[in-house]
């Protein structure tokens, strides 16, 4: 545990704590929260690297466009180059958006199938109230998620 912990802190860690079903809660409590803080850690890192790619690609653009050149055939290029690097940045990050889509769906249709097996054996009064809250929101977050992914989808489909 220490190690993957070190690894946390100062690289960029690939392996998980594996998830024991009849372990002690408490120690797979923390390998849940070790294994979140990695994703959460990878994803930041990808989120990160992509808005600096995203910014460095802008300021080639801008600067290509302020550029006046005498060779257009040289400004041209110049500006080709900086657009296909923009245009490669925002596939990128539209992947990474897809990315966090598919994980946050497969999340809550975790959470409404756990919350269907609760339900199956008649909890009553507020613990009911609750788990059936909870279930609706997850439904409510995955409609959302299939309103923006569908018109992503389209959007896709018009270019």
């Amino acid at each position: 545990m220490a190690i993957l912990l070190n690894q946390l802190a100062y690289e960029e860690p690939a392996e998980r704590i594996p998830f024991v079903p009849d372990a002690r809660d408490e120690v797979n409590v923390m390998a849940q929260s070790v294994n979140t803080m990695a994703d959460h850690k990878m994803r930041f890192i990808a989120w990160w690297q992509t808005t600096t790619q995203e910014a460095d690609a802008c300021q080639k653009l801008e600067a290509a466009l302020t550029t006046i050149s005498e060779d257009k055939a040289e400004a041209s290029e110049v500006l080709q180059d900086a657009e296909k690097k923009l245009s490669n940045v925002i596939v990128a990050r539209c992947q990474l958006l897809s990315e966090q889509y598919d994980e946050i769906s497969r999340l809550t249709g975790s959470i409404v199938v756990k919350t269907s097996h609760l339900l199956d054996e008649r909890p009553t009064g507020k613990t009911e109230d609750a788990i059936t809250d909870i279930r609706h929101c997850a439904n409510l977050i995955q409609d959302v998620l299939e309103m923006v992914t569908f018109q992503e989808s389209m959007k896709k489909m018009e270019e």
